[in-house]
């Protein structure tokens, strides 16, 4: 992950840290709660998730700011042209992070929206942090 503009600017220092990794990325991951302590000392809370577990290494990223809002949707999007998007739903909550089952259709389908990886990032002020809030 690149560095914000206000880290580039000076305003803030960022720190993340991988929280927890999928040790089965190609297995389907069915509704389950992760546990992950100081999971509530980040600012933003990012989820890569894979595709499909016939093709896992496509992923994609879902931010989330747990003190706004704490809930998040993957969307999988199989085939555009037959409208085919898979979802999960899930919310981070004290020390720990849910997530639904997959959707397809109005079905199950576990096989998508795979969590791959969670890091957690903190923004920490700088000296410098007062001039650019100023800014806006």
């Amino acid at each position: 992950m690149g560095k914000s503009i206000l880290a580039k600017w000076g305003g803030i220092k960022e720190q993340s840290k991988l929280l927890w990794k999928n040790s089965s990325p190609a297995s389907a991951f069915g509704a389950q709660t992760i546990t992950i302590n100081g999971i509530n000392d980040y600012d933003i809370i990012f989820i890569e998730a894979g595709d499909h577990t016939s093709n896992y290494t496509n992923s994609g990223w879902v931010s989330v700011v747990p003190a706004v809002w704490p809930f998040f949707t993957i969307v999988d999007n199989l085939r555009a042209d037959a409208n085919e998007d898979r979802t999960r739903t899930g919310e981070v909550r004290t020390n720990a992070i849910y997530f639904s089952q997959a959707w397809i259709r109005g079905s199950v389908d576990n096989a998508g929206c795979i969590p791959l990886s969670i890091y957690g990032y903190k923004i920490i002020p700088t000296p410098n942090f007062s001039n650019i809030i100023q800014l806006f």
